[in-house]
């Protein structure tokens, strides 16, 4: 950036004329931040249902093996796990 700043601004103020300049801001589109698109939104939201999706999916499972343990008589197993994510 500061060669931008220090040599190449200051060549294009130089040679470039206001028609090169206003053909030059028409070119560019004024699109916004990908980053914070609806598009970017929706993918965002999607995935945050799924990964939530996978946890309750997750700890349904972990339910069920400490109550089929537990039913088996051995009420510790998985014990080592609760709680970790």
């Amino acid at each position: 950036m500061m060669w931008e700043e220090r040599d190449f601004f200051p060549a294009a103020l130089k040679a470039l004329s206001a028609q090169d300049w206003t053909e030059i801001a028409s070119a560019l589109t004024d699109d916004g931040d990908p980053l914070f698109s609806e598009t970017a939104t929706a993918t965002s939201d999607a995935l945050r249902a799924h990964i939530l999706q996978l946890e309750q999916e997750a700890e349904s499972e972990r339910s069920s093996v400490a109550l089929s343990s537990a039913k088996a008589g051995n009420p510790r197993h998985g014990a080592e796990t609760d709680g970790a994510y």
